[in-house]
């Protein structure tokens, strides 16, 4: 959701609105490369929820590349999701992960990435606290190329210590 990391895959990307996904929630459960969870919608389990999050704009021509950016992801062209500000039920993409497995963790910067896109697009502490009940691990590989985009993206949105989203 942080719109400077979406920027440096489509550099097209604007926001549009902020909007909901009823009845599904985030979950870490998409396995990754390094070995951690990465974030992925999923069916809520009968319990009232919704998924806040940000419809972004992008040239169909940065479609594919975004795509590759998305490996392990499915793209779902006509995912519903409801405005908050309107109401209004539009279809959207999105990518859900292609496997899912429950016993992942993000890394600590992840994480932290996930709940500054909640925070640059003004979706509250409510969100907020809900991920931070999640349980992470410290990414030991300081050096790790996606660890640095990470902190790079969230340090251009104005968040200089990502350890502190984590403990808010």
């Amino acid at each position: 959701m942080l719109t400077s990391r979406l920027r440096t895959r489509c550099q097209s990307a604007v926001p549009v609105m902020i909007a909901h996904a009823p009845d599904h929630s985030v979950a870490f459960h998409k396995p990754s490369v390094d070995k951690s969870g990465k974030a992925t919608l999923v069916t809520s389990d009968g319990t009232a929820s919704a998924a806040a999050g940000v419809v972004f704009e992008i040239l169909m021509s940065e479609l594919t590349k975004l795509d590759n950016c998305e490996r392990g992801y499915s793209r779902d062209n006509s995912f519903s999701v409801t405005s908050l500000h309107t109401g209004e039920c539009i279809q959207a993409y999105t990518y859900f992960a292609e496997k899912l497995q429950s016993d992942l963790k993000p890394y600590d910067w992840y994480l932290a990435l996930v709940i500054a896109g909640l925070y640059q697009h003004d979706l509250g502490e409510d969100h907020a606290s809900g991920l931070r009940e999640i349980e992470f691990d410290v990414d030991s590989q300081t050096n790790r190329a996606t660890r640095l985009a990470a902190i790079k993206a969230m340090d251009q949105a104005g968040i200089p210590n990502y350890e502190s989203l984590l403990t808010q």
